[in-house]
Parts: structure tokens; C-alpha cells; sequence
């Protein structure tokens, strides 16, 4: 049955339960990730904050950062994950928290 054939007040229904049970998950990821986050920094992981306003900068910043990315050294220090003991020990710490 398509949606234009249901019933108007069936509708209504499931447009209405849809809203709430997105609001319970909202809730239920919003305690997921305060649970996660504690679970983190116990284990040492730092969290930087980002802006929270655009900037005009970030089209360039962006360019950069994909300019590092493909250099041919990858000295961009997202690639170093593996070669920096500290930051390599804090993903393995991290991977085990939330392995199943």
C-alpha cells in the first residue's frame, strides 16, 4: 500500500510515533556519546574543540590540508598515526573500549 492511499488519521499516526521514537534516539545517541567521550578521556584521549563559526579561511585551510595529503613524503600528521607511539597507543586504547 502506498503512502497517498493510507488513511489520513493512520498517517497522522505514524508521522507522529516517527517524531517521537527520532526524539527517544536523539536522547539514547546523546547518552551514548557522553558515555563514549568519559570512556576516552579516562583513557587519556584529548579533545580539541572546533570553531563553531564558518570561517572565510576554511576553503583555503581545506586546500592545504588536501595539498599535504597528497604529498608524496605524507608528512600530513594524519598519516604519522602509526609511526607515533603515544597517538598509535591511544587509538589501539580506544579500538578496545568499543570493541564488541
Amino acid at each position: 500500500m502506498s503512502w497517498d492511499k493510507l488513511p489520513k488519521a493512520d498517517q497522522d499516526l505514524i508521522k507522529k510515533l516517527s517524531r517521537e521514537a527520532q526524539i527517544e534516539q536523539r536522547t539514547l545517541w546523546d547518552a551514548y556519546v557522553a558515555e563514549a567521550t568519559g570512556k576516552l578521556k579516562a583513557a587519556g584521549v584529548k579533545f580539541v574543540p572546533a570553531d563553531k563559526e564558518p570561517s572565510s579561511r576554511h576553503p583555503a585551510g581545506a586546500r592545504q590540508v588536501r595539498r599535504e595529503i597528497r604529498r608524496p613524503d605524507r608528512t600530513h600528521p594524519g598519516h604519522q598515526v602509526a609511526g607515533q607511539p603515544e597517538t598509535a597507543a591511544q587509538v589501539k586504547t580506544a579500538a578496545a573500549l568499543f570493541s564488541p
